[in-house]
This record gives C-alpha cells, sequence and structure tokens, in this order.
C-alpha cells in the first residue's frame, strides 16, 4: 500500500511534538518503499498513522504487515485494538481479534487482549472466559492466563 499520505495531525495535538512526529513519519514513509518485506516498519508506521488518527492507512499498513508475516498476530491484534476501543465498530474488532488468535495460538497476550475486549468493551464475561479457556488450551504452561481466567471468574 501507499503510505506517502499527507501527514495531518489531529488539531489536539501538542505542537511540540509535531516536528519530531513529522520527520520520523518521512523517515518511515521511506523506510517501507525502500524495504518493502521489513515487518517492523509496517508496523511502525501504523502505529504512527493511529497516532495521527488516520485509522484508514493505519489499517492497511497493519494488513499487509499481515502477509508479510503470515505467522504473527501483532498487526492483527493492532487492528482489533484500533476498532475496538477506538472506531467502536465491536463487529470488525471481534473479527480482527479471532484472526489474531487463530494465527498466533502460542502468543498468549493476544488471548488477554481478546478476553479484555470481551469483558470492558461488550460486557461479555462469558465470551471472555471462553477465550480465555481457549489461550490456556494452547497455552496449558502459561500461569497468567490461568491466574487472569480465575480473575474472571467473579464476573
Amino acid at each position: 500500500p501507499d503510505m506517502s499520505g499527507v501527514i495531518v495531525f489531529p488539531k489536539t495535538y501538542p505542537q511540540e511534538n509535531r516536528a519530531s512526529i513529522e520527520t520520523k513519519m518521512r523517515a518511515l514513509q521511506e523506510a517501507v518503499k525502500k524495504e518493502p518485506a521489513n515487518l517492523s516498519n509496517w508496523i511502525e508506521i501504523g502505529s504512527y498513522w493511529k497516532l495521527l488518527e488516520n485509522y484508514k492507512n493505519a489499517e492497511a499498513a497493519w494488513n499487509y504487515a499481515s502477509e508479510i508475516d503470515k505467522t504473527s498476530p501483532v498487526s492483527l491484534g493492532n487492528v482489533a485494538f484500533m476498532y475496538g476501543y477506538i472506531i467502536h465498530d465491536n463487529k470488525k474488532a471481534e473479527e480482527y481479534y479471532l484472526k489474531a488468535i487463530e494465527r498466533g495460538e502460542g502468543y498468549p497476550y493476544i488471548y488477554f487482549q481478546c478476553a479484555e475486549f470481551y469483558r470492558d468493551v461488550l460486557k461479555n464475561g462469558a465470551k471472555a472466559k471462553n477465550v480465555v479457556d481457549r489461550g490456556i488450551i494452547a497455552n496449558p504452561n502459561d500461569e497468567q492466563l490461568k491466574a487472569f481466567r480465575a480473575s474472571l471468574n467473579t464476573l
């Protein structure tokens, strides 16, 4: 995807931080052109687009990153978080969280993120418990997932 879009700051973005962010964005825009297979550059530029509230470019960058590394849930989890907590499109958020889990069963943090979305945004304790249970099955030695699951028993 073309990441050479105009850098526009949200009105409330602090003036004193704009120059450094613009410099970083210009460098990332060049980096993804020069090294289109560099996963970390795509994830990072997506994060900067999100910071600038350009969610379309953030999603495009992260989706492209998910094509570069089809085993990592990171970029899909980023899109899910953006939809769930910023854009407030819960259907898309859930869709991306489930894709991230499917891709990264061995990454316990994605189960935490998804469960927190279910618990905090959808107010659905049953779905939160179910996704953590899936995480424990996929990661049976992860004590943090087990502890998180126990904390969900109060829901």
